[in-house]
Parts: C-alpha cells; structure tokens; sequence
C-alpha cells in the first residue's frame, strides 16, 4: 500500500474533474487514492487552506494558468503559491470557514454565506497582495467561466 502511514490522517480533498474541478472540502479519515486524492496539512491550519483553495485567485491560477482541462491533478495543485499563513488574515479566514461549514452541517437548503465568502475573497486577495486591477481582471474571468455561479449570486 503506497502512503499508507497518511490514511485516517484528516485532510482535504478535491473532486478531481468536472467543469466546476477544483472543488475542494474537508476530507475524511480513511483511505485515499487517486480519484479521491488528499492534502495533508500537517501544521498548516486546514480551514485556513480550506478557505485559500476555494478563492477565486487560487482557481483562476490553477484553471487558467496551470491547467486549462477539466481535470485537476495532483501536480496542479502542488503548483499553487501559497501566501504566509501567519497573522490576523490567517485565523480570520479559518474561522470565516468555520462558519460556512457550520451554516452548511445545519442543512438549511440556500444558506446564505455570500457574506463570508467575500470577505474571504478580500482576505486573500491581500494576503496575495493583488492590486485592484488583478482582482477586476480575475472576477472578469470568473464570470465568464461561471455564470451561473455568478447568477446565482445575484439572486
């Protein structure tokens, strides 16, 4: 068995082809492989990567830079930069995660957490220190590889 010392270790994980691939959650703790491949964040907070990897910056760089396909490897997302984690942004953006996950475990069909997904979207947007012209260029590609994510939104 290959990695066998990192099963039942909490993680995250990404569904790894689909229009919409990228989408990544909080995984299990048991066995993976490679259709349900495993980010071990060792130190790292999880919610905090969580939150990181389900921006629109982290998605325009894997989608639009380094993989343009359906399907997102494991190489893919090794590739993406990944900003220090320390200080107030950081531990804003894991408990902004929390409360989306909290929302969602309440199985309220529609929650709404369009508010705290923008301020993750701020938060990382600084934390890569984008300029407003990198974020306007990064929400244009977005909507036009996903509106009706984007009309979903609106409604």
């Amino acid at each position: 068995f290959q990695n066998a010392d990192c099963y039942f270790v909490p993680g995250l994980t990404w569904s790894d082809v689909g229009f919409y691939s990228p989408t990544f959650r909080l995984s299990g703790k048991g066995v993976f492989d490679v259709k349900g491949s495993r980010i071990l964040t060792g130190e790292l907070d999880r919610y905090f990567l969580l939150g990181l990897l389900c921006s629109k910056p982290v998605r325009f760089f894997i989608k639009a830079i380094a993989n343009h396909t359906v399907s997102t490897q494991v190489d893919d997302i090794r590739q993406v930069p990944l900003p220090h984690p320390n200080g107030q942004p950081a531990e804003q953006i894991s408990r902004l995660v929390m409360t989306i996950i909290d929302k969602q475990r309440c199985n309220r069909p529609g929650a709404d957490i369009g508010r705290e997904q923008d301020a993750i979207e701020q938060l990382v947007c600084r934390m890569y220190r984008l300029t407003n012209s990198q974020i306007e260029e990064i929400d244009r590609w977005y909507a036009g590889r996903y509106p009706k994510l984007i009309h979903t939104r609106q409604e």
